[in-house]
């Protein structure tokens, strides 16, 4: 429900503008982008990764096999042996489609081994959602290359295309996988299963496991190519020569990681033909069996989580470094924000760990604070930057390259009172008006937003004054003086749920200004203003949850009880 409720506010929401910064109209969506959905499309023939880790070559930056053709060609073209090895983490093993790939996504050899057994053993009923769910998931994955259905859920499936990559979806085959896995070895060894029916269940998944296997070695040997998608790059640039050694080294990694599965699926195989076989008790096979399973994913894992990954604590609790100029700058304790173009803004988090910054790193941004970014503050357009508080800007110094703080003397301050009004119609009316008023003068607000102040005009107050007495990221406390009613503009970010807003103690609703900030109606006189979030979908959502979880268990116990009951009866 959360989930819900802010996605109508972030970037993965409809927008609320019909232009782009560069004034062309633009494509009205209801989520995100059917292309950028789509961009992390798993292809048919990568899902053998699931069986093969490096079927498709692994990661982006798979290390090379030993001994590596790419190095032997990198050194015949004339590097050094330290050259070699500076270039060769440059030459992508992956070989699939998707731009970037930090690791396959491997179930396991021998877990699907036994899934596949689980196939003869399971009973109907729950193998008709188990496999469906699988295939609908794997099918998903695919992405643009199975446009059809993909499309269908993007349009017609609530929150589908709010998802970044349709290859997450993988995670139900991840969970399902085990599942079927589990249940079929409870059958496989369950006392009125017949030694018959083990023996051929074991028959049947051999057969398909060599079929597998045989079709996949001789595809690799004969039908593959190994080719990337940067290989007429490194063509252009190395020749035919380096790229054919580039292309043996990843058909190495793909033999390599086939002949590990072979090997894992027949170790479970035999284990289970041993077992039936009464060479192994039930109980020596099943921690056999969670071994293999075990060292299969582990082996893996280790691959791409290893030691180098582990830090020590003292790393994570400060994980950036303060320049002179975050230093500089936390010596001034007022309450304003910072723009660090040292690195983009709103793509690192480096910024907000020092300051209170504008950017940071999010992968559904606030819709508005990313129009905002694109129409304005990536172009430093001060009058947006003073209405937001940024009192600091860093940069890189044009001789030394070190960042070097910039003093803003010209921002807002956290709150401010406005003389002016400037009425519009739209969103994009409101937006572009930024770049014509004072943000110190006037505040921008759409017709249907004034027609909820409490006044019809507000009057200039010259000695009037709005101060922030405390701040906390849920909670904010203003103090006001006015001799009439004032229009008061905060520098905090509109959110239209979850804010409760009190003047005195007496609730009172907030309007949306200047595009993406906060305004109030301040009677005159000397009044304390309380912003307070408390998100009623939070506790509504932790209530149901909690009621789920209640009739969750009751429904077991009655199970469990009417089972017992039966049990009973029958003995």
């Amino acid at each position: 429900m959360a989930t819900q409720e802010y996605a109508q506010e972030s970037t993965r929401s409809s927008s609320d503008l019909s232009i782009t910064p560069d004034g062309k109209k633009k494509t009205i969506n209801t989520g995100l982008d059917y292309e950028y959905i789509t961009e992390y499309s798993y292809g048919p023939l990568e899902s053998l990764n699931l069986m093969i880790p490096r079927f498709m070559g692994g990661a982006s930056n798979e290390p090379l096999p030993e001994p590596s053709k790419t190095l032997s060609a990198l050194r015949d073209l004339g590097a050094t042996a330290q050259e070699a090895r500076q270039i060769a983490p440059q030459i992508p093993m992956y070989w699939g489609e998707q731009p970037i790939v930090a690791a396959p996504a491997y179930i396991g050899a021998a877990l699907l081994t036994l899934a596949l057994l689980g196939l003869f053993f399971v009973r109907s009923l729950n193998l008709r959602w188990i496999l469906p769910a699988i295939i609908m998931a794997l099918l998903l994955s695919w992405g643009e290359h199975l446009d059809v259905l993909t499309r269908w859920f993007v349009d017609y499936v609530p929150l589908y295309n709010k998802f970044r990559a349709v290859s997450s979806i993988q995670v139900l085959i991840e969970l399902l996988i085990p599942v079927m896995a589990v249940l079929g070895l409870n059958r496989f060894f369950n006392a009125n299963t017949s030694k018959q029916e083990q023996v051929n269940a074991l028959r049947k998944t051999l057969w398909i496991i060599v079929g597998v296997f045989v079709l996949t070695l001789i595809a690799g040997f004969f039908l593959l190519s190994f080719s990337g998608p940067y290989d007429s790059y490194f063509m252009d640039q190395l020749g035919m020569t380096f790229v054919d050694a580039v292309r043996a080294d990843r058909q190495t990694l793909w033999l390599n990681d086939t002949l590990r599965s072979v090997i894992f699926s027949g170790l479970t195989l035999g284990t289970l033909w041993l077992a039936i076989g009464h060479k192994l008790t039930r109980n020596l096979a099943a921690a056999a069996l969670i071994c293999l399973v075990v060292f299969d994913l582990v082996g893996v894992a280790s691959r791409y989580v290893n030691e180098e990954d582990f830090v020590a604590a003292r790393m994570m609790e400060r994980p950036f470094q303060s320049s002179r100029a975050d230093q500089n700058i936390l010596k001034d304790t007022a309450y304003f924000r910072v723009l660090d173009l040292t690195s983009a803004p709103f793509n690192s988090g480096r910024a907000s760990y020092f300051h209170q910054h504008i950017g940071g790193y999010h992968a559904a941004k606030p819709k508005r604070m990313q129009d905002l970014y694109e129409f304005y503050i990536a172009d430093e357009y001060p009058q947006v930057l003073n209405m937001l508080n940024v009192k600091y800007i860093i940069r890189s110094d044009q001789k030394t390259g070190a960042p070097k703080e910039i003093q803003n003397l010209a921002n807002n301050g956290p709150a401010w009172f406005v003389s002016d009004i400037l009425a519009v119609d739209s969103a994009d009316e409101a937006l572009l008006s930024l770049s014509q008023i004072d943000s110190k003068q006037t505040a921008v607000i759409r017709r249907e937003e004034i027609q909820k102040l409490p006044v019809s005009s507000i009057q200039r107050d010259s000695l009037a004054q709005i101060v922030l007495i405390s701040h906390q990221p849920n909670k904010l406390v203003y103090r006001s003086t006015a001799t009439t009613d004032q229009l008061a503009v905060f520098s905090e970010i509109y959110y239209p749920k979850g804010w409760r807003i009190t003047i005195d103690n007496k609730p009172v609703d907030m309007i949306r200004a200047n595009y993406v900030l906060r305004a109030l109606i301040i009677p005159e006189g000397a009044h304390d203003i309380v912003f307070s979030f408390e998100p009623e979908v939070v506790q509504q959502g932790s209530l149901y949850g909690i009621m789920s979880c209640v009739v969750f268990v009751l429904l077991i116990s009655l199970a469990s009880y009417k089972k017992g009951r039966s049990l009973f009866s029958s003995n």
